[in-house]
């Protein structure tokens, strides 16, 4: 009896000890979009038409969105090799295309809207790098350049 009493006791401390090192900490996380995974929002010629695409991001919870911070950064596929914080503009003839991110609990969104009401899903494909800072590690990004997703990374001590 002693014994599984032992074990049962045993098999409780690991549990409790692995997800300590796991639930609230930072992380970070990648995914790409392709073209066909945009998903149209509004009414096309108004001004509150724009695409968007919904990831499902179990790391963005009611504590993160009241405390902590969800910074997300994009990299076009094939156009450059750095990661540029959200939101993003671009600026073609007269206009401008945003790419920007929303959240709530469990879901990240990243939307894309042109300034001339004509929005189109992005032709190609978009990386994006999602940072999720809780709490606790919030201040280990006081003096840093939230913008440059590598002094962010480090000051968190991610891995890529």
């Amino acid at each position: 009896m002693k014994k599984l009493f032992f074990g049962a006791c045993i098999a409780f401390m690991a549990l409790s000890i692995s997800s300590c090192g796991t639930t609230g900490s930072s992380s970070s996380s990648e995914f790409t979009i392709t073209s066909g995974q945009w998903s149209a929002n509004g009414t096309a010629g108004q001004s509150n038409f724009c695409y968007v695409h919904s990831h499902t991001m179990s790391s963005i919870t009611q504590g993160i969105i009241d405390n902590g911070y969800v910074l997300a950064y994009i990299k076009f596929t094939g156009t450059n090799t750095q990661y540029a914080p959200l939101p993003y503009t671009e600026t073609y003839n007269g206009y401008t295309v945003n790419y920007y991110h929303q959240y709530q609990s469990g879901t990240l969104f990243i939307v894309r809207k042109d300034s001339d009401l004509n929005t189109i899903p992005p032709s190609g494909s978009i990386t994006i790098k999602v940072i999720v800072v809780n709490t606790k590690d919030a201040p280990l990004l006081d003096g840093v350049n939230t913008n440059n997703y590598v002094e962010v990374k480090e000051a968190l001590q991610l891995a890529d």
